[in-house]
């Protein structure tokens, strides 16, 4: 025996498994011991006794907590226990939380920042989970216990509320936990509830690394001041109906907004910078895009192939290639500012109204259309300033 405590287990570590959180650690020390001592709070409460050294022996470096809640914060220390009965003057230390569906109304704090999640976490029907302005969460681009609908990497599923109220100065963040990120490391938050009584809040929140930032299927989120960065699509809409957003931006993702089957929705107030394509619309009727910027799109502007009633409104479009990109029975753009080596052009809109805009292309002069009709001839769109292109027109006038 070595007078004194001794030495501190070294590399504690704690995974999600199967059965809960799987605690690994090591012990170099010189002093023989009795075995371990674990002590565990939940939610920032008192540290209270795990298991003792009767239980955890000195050739034992790893348990498993099966006793816990999904979305609940964890906090473990371990210590190592020698025959005089010492324990360790400084215990390893780490917190977690556990995948799974909460069961219980929670409140993730920003004191604990940052939150890793190995895994799914779902908010089921009648349980909110509330995210403190300031909080950083992290999702591991690898998972071998997702239970959502996608294997293999971490899914944010909200089927219940929830609030993600940050502010200007404490932003909520959501990240990849991986050192190089990838547009989609992990699956972004997926809301699939339609009850609007208790609408979900996401308020002044980033996301990054996420294959979707946000992906809404109702009417049932209310959404200001979000902003994705690096996901592969920054905000999806899918099969949703009278939605309305504002306060959106993306940056460097490759689709910046993505809406899809939805009626009578519309997306204002937004800024997309550095995307491969600003917006893609697919299928939807009355969808409308109003007061925004899209700058250094590196293919396209916005690209829809709505079937009816998509308005552009008060715009600023700058692409490397495509501006306007339309197709469907009809279709309404007016005071839109366009630079791009093809301004609009119209793949099907038979009805269209294309007025009061200001169509150029500053980067590559003389080449390409400012509007060109591709699926008939003779329509007639006045009161547009165009400039700097091969054709000012194309099968129109």
């Amino acid at each position: 025996d070595v007078d004194g405590a001794p030495e501190s287990p070294e590399n504690f570590k704690i995974t999600q498994s199967f059965n809960g959180p799987n605690l690994s650690w090591e012990y170099k020390g010189k002093d023989p011991i009795q075995g371990f001592r674990i002590y565990r709070s939940e939610n920032g409460g008192k540290m209270i006794l795990l298991r003792d050294e009767k239980d955890v022996f000195p050739s034992q470096t790893s348990i498993v907590d099966d006793c816990v809640f999904g979305g609940r914060y964890y906090a473990y220390e371990v210590y190592a226990v020698d025959f005089e009965g010492n324990l360790s003057e400084i215990p390893a230390k780490k917190s977690f939380v556990p995948t799974g569906s909460i069961s219980e109304n929670m409140v993730w704090k920003k004191e604990w920042s940052p939150i890793d999640i190995e895994g799914d976490i779902r908010v089921p029907p009648l349980y909110t989970l509330t995210i403190e302005p300031g909080t950083s969460i992290r999702f591991f681009a690898e998972s071998d216990n997702s239970t959502g609908f996608k294997k293999n990497i971490c899914e944010f599923i909200v089927e219940g509320t929830l609030i993600a109220r940050g502010t200007e100065n404490e932003p909520i963040k959501l990240l990849s936990q991986s050192s190089v990120p990838l547009k989609d490391d992990w699956d972004g938050i997926r809301f699939l509830s339609t009850d609007e009584k208790n609408k979900s809040e996401i308020s002044n929140v980033i996301i990054s690394g996420a294959e979707t930032g946000l992906e809404i299927y109702g009417n049932n989120v209310n959404v200001s001041n979000y902003k994705a960065r690096y996901c592969k699509t920054g905000l999806a809409l899918l099969t949703a109906s009278g939605t309305v957003i504002s306060g959106v931006s993306a940056e460097d993702c490759e689709n910046g907004v993505r809406a899809e089957s939805t009626f009578n929705c519309s997306i204002s107030d937004f800024d997309i910078s550095g995307c491969e394509n600003a917006v893609i619309l697919v299928n939807n009727t009355g969808f409308a895009l109003r007061d925004f910027e899209a700058r250094n799109c590196l293919t396209a502007g916005v690209r829809s192939s709505d079937k009816t009633d998509t308005i552009i409104r008060n715009a600023i479009i700058q692409s490397n290639k495509n501006g306007i990109t339309l197709s469907g029975d009809k279709c309404d753009i007016q005071f839109v500012t366009v630079d791009a080596e093809n301004g609009i052009l119209l793949e099907g809109a038979s009805d269209a109204v294309i007025m009061n805009n200001i169509i150029v292309n500053t980067s590559s002069l003389g080449t390409g259309t400012g509007i060109e009709d591709m699926s008939s001839s003779g329509n007639a769109f006045p009161y547009n300033n165009i400039y700097g292109f091969k054709n000012a027109t194309l099968n129109c006038t």
